[in-house]
This record gives structure tokens, sequence and C-alpha cells, in this order.
């Protein structure tokens, strides 16, 4: 019940968040080395941590997260069956290894114990995001152009992908005007999305308009509606090779 506690205590003092970017190396992370430090996951941690625990350092799993303490030797006055704390000392905590096991892989760190506040981490395990993008990216076009399509339109976002804003001056193409919002970058392909704003009432437009717009290795035009009223406004995808 009191380990309970003190993870609980933990979610309310750690405040400050980094995030580190893993491809499959050991990575050496400072931690508070007199208060609860978390790392967290992108999936679940799904067997106990191993470490060196002569090193004088507490660690737990809880769902997708990591909780670490270094212990303090404590120094103790006993007068008349009274416990005093004379003194808090953590200068035996020293460096461990670490290694943790997650459903989506394994990673391996090194912990050292510094005089710096409590922190949580948050680990982006890019090996596996750049496999999985890889294998996607490997599917026949017309699937992946499609998918792409999908998830822009539905959630303006790609699984994997790096969304970043696209800054760009408007273009004008006969009665459309045409205002870049982001870029969604893969390895192999890039999606750029455009808000599309007609000028006047437009019964058809004919998505092949597009093609004159200054991108290069145009592969797949989508337009969310082709039919649009004066100053309304649709979504136009066009994906590129990279």
């Amino acid at each position: 019940m009191k380990k309970l506690i003190l993870l609980a205590i933990s979610f309310i003092i750690l405040n400050a968040t980094d995030t580190i970017n893993y491809y499959g190396d050991i990575v050496n992370i400072k931690v508070s080395q007199n208060s609860w430090n978390r790392i967290i996951f992108d999936s679940e941690v799904n067997a106990e941590p191993i470490y060196s625990k002569e090193k004088n350092v507490e660690i737990y799993k809880a769902n997708n997260s990591v909780f670490i303490k270094f212990k303090p030797m404590i120094k103790l006055e006993v007068a008349d069956k009274q416990e005093r704390i004379l003194d808090i000392d953590y200068s035996n905590s020293k460096k461990s290894e670490l290694f943790i096991s997650t459903k989506n892989g394994t990673y391996s760190f090194t912990i050292e114990p510094a005089n710096v506040d409590a922190k949580t981490y948050l680990i982006q395990n890019v090996q596996n995001k750049n496999e999985n993008l890889l294998k996607f990216e490997m599917n026949e076009p017309r699937k992946i152009f499609k998918d792409i399509t999908r998830d822009i339109f539905l959630n303006e976002e790609v699984e994997n992908y790096e969304k970043v804003k696209f800054s760009k001056e408007a273009t004008i193409l006969d009665n459309l005007t045409i205002y870049p919002t982001h870029i969604f970058k893969g390895k192999i392909y890039s999606a750029y999305l455009f808000n599309v704003t007609a000028r006047e009432d437009i019964q058809n437009i004919n998505e092949k308009l597009f093609l004159n717009l200054d991108l290069k290795n145009k592969r797949s035009i989508a337009l969310k509606d082709k039919k649009l009223l004066k100053n309304q406004t649709t979504q136009l995808i066009i994906i590129v090779g990279n």
C-alpha cells in the first residue's frame, strides 16, 4: 500500500517533461537522486525491469510507465526509545544499467543520479516508427494513397508521418483560392493539405486543375468536395514522391 501511495504522489510532483528519441542504442538518462522519476513508453511494460539492485535504486512498473527513485543512506539516533533522523545521504547512489521490455520493443538505459529536479521522460521509439512506416509505404501505391487520403480527411493525421505547418502564400487557379496548411512527411511519400475556397459558384471542379500547382512528382490528387458555392471551402490533398 505504501508503494502505491508513493506512486500516486509522483503523478502530481513530476512536472518537467523531456522527449527522448530512441534509436536502439543505450541511452544515458540523468534522473533526480532524491525524488521519483518517471519514464513513459508507447506501449505497456510487459515484464519486471532489470537493473542492478546493489546500486541503491528502487524501480517499479505500472502500465506503460516505469518509476525510479534512488535510496539514501539514513543515519538515525535512538534516544529514549525514539528514533531521530540525523542525516539523509545519497552519496552511495550509483549509475545503474536498466533494461525495459514493452509490447513494442526492448529498451536499454543507464540511469545516473544527479542533483536535478524530478522529471518525466517520454520515449519515442524511432526505430519502430521507421520500420512500421516503411512497411506501410511498401504496400501497393493505390492502397497507400487511399489510406493516406482517408486518414487526413478524417483526422488530419497519418500514423508514423510527421505533421508540419506548410508556410506558403495562397495561389489562385481559375475561380479557386488555394491555401496551404500542412505537410505530412513520410519516407517514400509526403502529403500536402490545402484549403480550397470558391470565388464563385462552381458545379464541378476538375482535379486536373491542381496539376498546375508548383509541386514536384505528384502521385495522387484528391478533393473532398467537387461542387462549391461562392466562399465555400473544402480540402485538397496532393501526395508526392519524396
